[in-house]
């Protein structure tokens, strides 16, 4: 069985899943520095706070956009729209660098993905432990099966080589 991931630390060469790691994100005709500040700015309708988020690097945005009431909805919203925002920084199309990510994202193989934390956040990640909903390694699980599966059609289109039978 592969070994885990646990946890997205520069030190075991894993940081860049995390949503902090700086990583052009466009959504609603914005550029953001990384999936935590366009995550963050999604939680507010105004196009000006938007703006100001996506000048931030990511501790910044987050602190922002924790600041004030989410807009009505965002809890039903979030986990979908951190799905839409991961599937931008891992798309095959995007750029030079989604593609590196992506293929740093598919030799993970299938081994477990956490988002393994000492802050607390047992909702989007979870403790040492392995308490948590750990969403977010969810989601990057889901997310690294839907872009194997898309590679299938190429693969069956490909001809196998002719053999004679004798």
């Amino acid at each position: 069985m592969p070994k885990p991931i646990l946890g997205f630390k520069r030190s075991e060469g894993t940081k860049w899943l995390s949503n902090f790691w700086s990583c052009r994100i466009a959504y609603g005709g914005i550029i953001y520095q990384s999936v935590e500040a366009a995550f963050q700015a999604q939680k507010h309708l105004c196009t000006e706070r938007k703006m100001k988020i996506a000048a931030m690097g990511p501790y910044d945005a987050m602190i922002e956009g924790r600041t004030g009431e989410p807009r009505e909805g965002w809890d039903s919203e979030a986990v979908g729209m951190m799905a839409i925002l991961l599937r931008q920084k891992f798309n095959r199309h995007n750029s030079n660098e989604s593609i590196e990510l992506l293929g740093k994202l598919l030799a993970t193989g299938d081994c477990r993905i956490a988002e393994t934390n000492d802050w607390g956040d047992l909702y989007w990640g979870e403790n040492s432990k392995g308490e948590g909903h750990n969403i977010l390694g969810r989601l990057l699980m889901i997310l690294r099966e839907e872009r194997r599966l898309e590679a299938l059609p190429r693969l069956a289109s490909t001809k196998a080589p002719h053999h004679n039978a004798s």
